[in-house]
């Protein structure tokens, strides 16, 4: 059985520029990720990436695979080099036996969907299965999916 961890979620307050010297991880999250990686039996690692309160992003680290997968799903370059930069602090900082590899294979519709599209892209991380309908015209339906997992589990299991 394989296991997946959920890190922290990663506010990043602005998009990456040339200029900027700060790392792209705090040390505290770059610690959690890399000793989930450590962790016996896990495989996948999800850092979803939040830009300002508006955009969503992910990075994922598969770890048997020996990779660190990024995507932004309107596949704009500013939100792409974040993510990279992302991945490759953490290919640097501990994880050099690991790939870098940027995921364009499903691109985002409109300008609001990007935490649905994240959700389900990090569940196709996860989960192998065929993948989803993500058009259009199944985005309704996607949420209300999400919705009643998410209403599902808190009420089967309140804490």
């Amino acid at each position: 059985m394989s296991i997946c961890r959920f890190s922290i979620i990663c506010s990043n307050n602005k998009k990456r520029t040339r200029n900027n010297d700060e790392s792209p991880v705090e040390a505290s999250i770059r610690d959690r990720i890399l000793k989930q990686v450590a962790e016996s039996g896990v495989d996948t690692v999800l850092l979803p990436l939040n830009f300002m309160n508006a955009h969503w992003c992910c990075v994922a680290i598969k770890v048997q695979a020996k990779r660190i997968i990024y995507y932004d799903l309107l596949n704009q370059a500013p939100y792409m080099n974040a993510a990279n930069a992302i991945a490759t602090h953490l290919k640097i900082s501990g994880l050099q036996e690991y790939d870098v590899i940027p995921q364009n294979n499903r691109i985002q519709f409109d300008a609001y969907s990007c935490g649905v599209y994240v959700c389900w892209m990090s569940i196709c991380q996860v989960i192998p299965e065929p993948p989803l309908d993500m058009s259009a015209t199944s985005m309704t339906r996607r949420r209300f999916e999400q919705l009643y997992e998410v209403d599902f589990s808190l009420w089967k299991h309140p804490h």
